[in-house]
């Protein structure tokens, strides 16, 4: 076996451990080009908005948000494109295939073309609706007992003061 097989073969092995990585990891990996059609979407679309693969390529991020959302998130879109800039951690809410909403995390990095020139992005979307679900859940709470107008405040362990509600700082002076 020569070295030039040898490389070729090396190169096949590279392209499959980075294909296993892609279609394993549980968040969906996807590349759209320069308009922001989808040219790749990673078998965790399925799992994450309810589409096959081949059910997105040739459609946008947009076209899988809700409406208000598209006019929220093209600007930005369009902005990093302009400025060749990473999406970083860009929360947007997304229609599941079943119409359920579906908050993702979205960041993605620019392909750029031997002149510098932005030809898309390559990313990842993680789905964060349950995470989300839950910070709401705690602000409901904390919402509850701001309002409230008896004195709460919780006390770290070794006696630090911790919280006080406006009811316990009004108290309190």
């Amino acid at each position: 076996m020569d070295n030039k097989t040898k490389s070729l073969e090396e190169v096949i092995a590279d392209r499959e451990r980075y294909r296993m990585l892609v279609e394993h990891v549980s968040d969906w990996i996807w590349e759209v080009d320069q308009n922001g059609i989808y040219t790749y979407a990673s078998p965790q679309i399925k799992d994450i908005l309810g589409y096959e693969p081949d059910e997105i390529i040739g459609r946008t991020p947009f076209d899988l948000m809700v409406p208000e959302e598209g006019e929220r998130i093209g600007p930005i879109f369009v902005h990093h494109v302009e400025n060749k800039l990473p999406i970083k951690s860009l929360e947007n809410r997304n229609l599941h295939k079943d119409g359920q909403e579906v908050i993702l995390e979205t960041s993605g990095s620019p392909i750029l073309d031997e002149e510098g020139n932005c030809i898309g992005y390559r990313g990842i979307d993680r789905d964060i609706t349950l995470r989300k679900q839950e910070e709401r859940k705690q602000q409901r709470l904390l919402d509850i007992i701001e309002a409230n107008p008896e004195f709460i405040s919780t006390f770290h362990i070794e006696g630090q003061d911790y919280y006080y509600n406006p009811a316990a700082v009004s108290f309190l002076g």
